[in-house]
């Protein structure tokens, strides 16, 4: 596997075991990439080290040409194209297709060697259904997650959730009579002894309307979807669930606490006032967690601590903890902001969920090292 000067071949090294040797033969790689296509700039090269992460070729086994028809385009050569969509925060499609065939380097980081190698739209279109299908974007984030940080690599975990505004028709709210009987247990009481996939279940998707109050006090209201999302240090996301924006926050997160304490053993869940309930500290505390949730004064009754900061009694080591909550809010400013979280085109509910997570797993190599 070695040359006379001791430099690992490349050529001897199969496919599937390039990413497995990328840190001993990536200073030897780069230079004779440079040399083919041209030096790449720090934004290829923080590319090429976001799909080193989030590609593992055994996902897209199932995409392989079974030898019927025409080969397929490779899928992964798509799922990069993708991720270098959000990366550079195209709003279209045909903008992205665009700027590959413009690019000699961008195409061949993709995986295309000439311009007619490139797939038209409607292979682009056929490809995002499939891996909307088949959730491709959580299955990517959930393996890089448990390779490279493991299940001891999170101490707090931070809940949030944003608006997603969607461009398709929003289903119609039918609220029941006002003398209907409530029912015996709400949904939170509920949820704390059922499973995760059940919990997940029961929750609603579809695209209506959904109203909040913002930081300045105004209720604002929009069409689409609720997105919900678990942060941890390092505002690495954890896990993310698309909601119906009708949906309120706190019913989602015993679920989310669920799917992320499967995957790793963190000590402390840290969110706002809008997550105060007393079923949601329960299932955290079950979880030997340590809830850290703002208080939320009900029927006109304040808690106030002695600062008078928050309505909720936190002791400085605790209000040390919660500032770390700050981390879920900057990953959705740069989701929308950078990364396209703002701009959705698609419609129905698995494939924007799978256009945000796109757009996550490009903010979540954020903090890649660029590749010399």
């Amino acid at each position: 596997m070695k040359s006379q000067s001791n430099r690992p071949d490349i050529s001897e090294m199969p496919p599937y075991r390039l990413g497995r040797h990328w840190i001993t033969i990536q200073a030897y790689l780069i230079p004779g990439l440079e040399d083919d296509i041209g030096e790449l700039s720090e934004e290829l090269k923080k590319f090429m080290g976001i799909c080193e992460l989030l590609i593992d070729e055994k996902m897209f086994a199932k995409y392989r040409w079974c030898g019927n028809g025409r080969p397929p385009s490779s899928r992964i050569s798509l799922f990069k194209a993708y991720i270098l969509k959000a990366m550079r925060n195209y709003p279209y499609t045909k903008t992205l297709i665009a700027a590959v065939k413009e690019s000699p380097t961008v195409r061949r980081l993709c995986g295309w060697e000439s311009v007619a190698d490139v797939p038209d739209k409607s292979q682009f279109s056929r490809t995002f259904k499939a891996f909307a299908k088949d959730d491709v974007g959580s299955k990517a984030l959930a393996a890089c997650l448990t390779e490279h940080l493991g299940r001891n690599g999170v101490m707090h975990g931070s809940h949030d959730s944003s608006e997603i505004e969607a461009r398709e028709k929003g289903v119609t709210c039918k609220r029941d009579a006002r003398d209907a009987e409530r029912p015996a247990e709400t949904r939170i009481e509920r949820q704390q002894r059922q499973d995760e996939a059940t919990n997940f279940a029961e929750l609603p998707t579809d695209c209506d309307w959904g109203c909040k109050r913002n930081s300045k006090g105004k209720t604002e209201k929009w069409k689409g979807y609720k997105l919900h999302l678990v942060v941890g240090d390092g505002d690495i996301p954890l896990c993310a669930f698309l909601s119906s924006a009708s949906m309120h926050d706190s019913q989602a997160m015993i679920p989310m606490m669920q799917r992320t304490s499967a995957s790793f053993d963190y000590f402390y869940d840290l969110a706002d006032a809008a997550y105060d309930a007393a079923g949601t500290r329960a299932m955290s505390q079950s979880l030997n967690h340590v809830p850290l949730i703002d208080g939320n004064p009900r029927r006109g009754e304040k808690q106030i601590d002695d600062i008078g900061a928050k309505f909720v009694n936190i002791v400085p080591a605790e209000a040390v903890h919660y500032r770390i909550r700050t981390g879920v809010e900057r990953v959705f400013g740069m989701l929308k902001d950078s990364h396209g979280g703002c701009m959705v085109r698609v419609r129905g509910h698995e494939k924007v969920f799978l256009h945000l997570m796109f757009c996550i797993l490009a903010s979540a190599g954020k903090e890649t090292r660029p590749i010399v």
